[in-house]
């Protein structure tokens, strides 16, 4: 598809056969000495421990960032914020009470999203993405929006947030 980025096409048709041929794409143009690099960036648990007690917000944004909010992979939804929830309970001695759903589109967003990811978060806060502020009958369901904010001054963000 001519002038479609790569990433769009991959989300559009978003697959475990896709997930196999990246796999293998990524395995073919790196050596076992880089991959092993690559994943230390993501598997510092002590860097993770200081970020924690040094008051950072640490989410559950699943193990593996699939789309598990849309139809191809929402079969998945569970699975990956458990594996995630798992990992960050043990590393940080209580799992996290965000949960944030990861490669977020609104319009391709599973009719039934709201209502797994609600039986599978609980009582966690739910973060989608959505251009509005988060409201209090939004807080009464334990749900919050990301705004995805343009780059910009910090007043023009503010105005911006207003807006929307």
């Amino acid at each position: 598809m001519t002038g479609m980025s790569l990433k769009r096409f991959t989300m559009d048709h978003f697959s475990e056969a896709v997930v196999e041929a990246v796999s293998r794409v990524y395995d073919e143009c790196t050596t076992p000495e880089e991959r092993a690099a690559a994943l230390a960036l993501f598997a510092d648990r002590h860097a993770l421990r200081e970020l924690k007690e040094a008051g950072w917000l640490v989410t559950n944004h699943t193990s593996a960032h699939y789309p598990v909010g849309e139809d191809s992979f929402i079969h998945k939804l569970e699975e990956q914020f458990a594996e995630c929830a798992d990992e960050l309970g043990d590393l940080l001695a209580g799992s996290p009470e965000y949960w944030v759903l990861p490669c977020d589109r609104p319009m391709r967003r599973s009719g039934t999203l709201l209502e797994r990811f609600g039986q599978t978060a609980g009582d966690r806060y739910r973060v989608l993405v959505r251009n509005r502020i988060t409201e209090t009958t939004d807080l009464d369901r334990r749900l919050l929006f990301r705004v995805r904010a343009p780059a910009c001054r910090g007043d023009e963000l503010l105005r911006f947030i207003r807006r929307n």
